[in-house]
């Protein structure tokens, strides 16, 4: 016999919240709440020193650049940080003049490259022409980047042991995302580790800034001409969920 159609809901319902809380309990309980992590240059397009110094157009910089199909050029826009300083300098297209290789030459060591191109392209659809720009970030690195001694995976082996392991099985109490930003100096030594965003729980956090400090020191970043620089670098660790 068919159930009320009271009944039949309230059994719906209960059912549905039972399975809510079976959902949850596997996802406190299982082993979807992993970790990732990993230490990482902090750039995202990197460009060295001397490929700027010898750089004659855009494509030297940026390899991706689309060259086979902007050909209509409004205005190129460039930004470099010189000794502390933004400077900015126009063209007129992909090929660099003297003013904009001076600047770039110059560039400091681990700032950004601003490159945005501004152009005009037929509309497929319509057939008329629009503006738009090309917009690109590069940061400057060593020709040589600073190494931990026995490479990647010795690093990732380091972590796992004196960061991740010692806060695995509390990854529900820590804030989604933490990030640590620290230098390897000029001698190859871990320096000024900072919290970009913290763990949430301050033990938590002084473990990994003391994990950061205390690594073995670096084969350090190296410029073309030998000399050794500072570099820097962002750990990340990323609680999963299920």
């Amino acid at each position: 016999m068919p159930l009320p159609s009271k009944l039949y809901a309230m059994k719906h319902l209960t059912m549905k919240a039972s399975l809510s809380i079976f959902i949850l309990f596997l996802c406190l309980n299982s082993s979807a709440q992993n970790l990732s992590y990993e230490i990482h240059g902090n750039y995202r397009h990197p460009v060295t020193n001397q490929q700027l110094i010898t750089a004659q157009t855009m494509t030297d910089i940026n390899p991706g650049y689309p060259s086979s199909w902007i050909t209509d050029y409004v205005l190129t826009e460039i930004e470099a940080t010189c000794n502390g300083e933004k400077l900015s300098v126009n063209g007129l297209n992909d090929t660099l003049h003297d003013t904009q290789r001076k600047i770039l030459s110059s560039a400091d060591l681990g700032t950004d490259i601003i490159i945005d191109v501004h152009y005009r392209r037929n509309n497929a659809a319509t057939g008329e022409s629009q503006l738009n720009t090309l917009h690109y970030v590069a940061t400057v690195v060593p020709e040589t980047e600073a190494q931990y001694p026995g490479g990647n995976d010795e690093l990732m082996k380091y972590i796992k042991e004196n960061a991740i392991d010692k806060i695995t099985g509390h990854e529900d109490k820590l804030n989604q995302n933490i990030l640590i930003q620290f230098n390897i100096n000029a001698a190859g030594e871990p320096v000024d580790a900072r919290l970009i965003r913290t763990s949430g729980d301050q033990k938590t956090d002084k473990m990994l800034l003391k994990a950061i400090t205390k690594m073995p020191v670096w084969k350090p970043a190296v410029l073309a001409n030998g000399l050794t620089v500072l570099q820097q670098f962002t750990f990340s660790i990323e609680a999963m969920g299920c």
